[in-house]
């Protein structure tokens, strides 16, 4: 599954809908996985499988607006602890694109664990089975009628 470590933005993540946690990471263990946990108990595989693919979210936060509110809190704490009159320091031009170009480069390097679906396919699980494992065949039966 290898989704603990070394997160990437670009990676793509696959599994059902119905999910609190993505799973997996690769495409063909997530259909082998999923197909094996919604095994009835006679058997019988569902004849489709809806798999979703995810993909992290990006970051919708303004990094001007993070940035000025970051050197401005950080003006203020100066002037709290490091000024002697009541004279209040204004943040430069300077400082607040050294902020921005912080903040920027944090944003750039982060990478959120939240993820959306951008792709839904549809699995036809006995054309799968018969391409990946087809000694599921001779164990089990497709049942037309499950959807899962």
């Amino acid at each position: 599954m290898g989704m603990e470590n070394g997160m990437k933005k670009e990676d793509i993540y696959y599994d059902r809908d119905d999910v609190e946690t993505l799973h997996y990471d690769d495409k063909e263990e997530a259909i082998s996985e999923i197909l094996g946990m919604c095994l009835d108990c006679e058997g019988n595989y569902p004849k489709t499988l809806e798999l979703l693919h995810y993909r992290r979210v990006k970051i919708s936060d303004d990094p001007v607006k993070k940035s000025e509110s970051i050197i401005e809190d950080l003006v203020e704490h100066l002037d709290e602890n490091y000024r002697h009159d009541e004279d209040f320091t204004e943040a430069t031009e300077e400082m607040k694109k050294h902020s921005f170009d912080f903040v920027k480069k944090i944003y750039d390097l982060y990478v959120p664990w939240s993820c959306e679906s951008f792709k839904k396919e549809i699995i036809d699980c006995e054309k799968w089975i018969n391409e990946n494992e087809p000694k599921w065949l001779i164990e089990h039966t497709v049942d037309q009628d499950l959807i899962y």
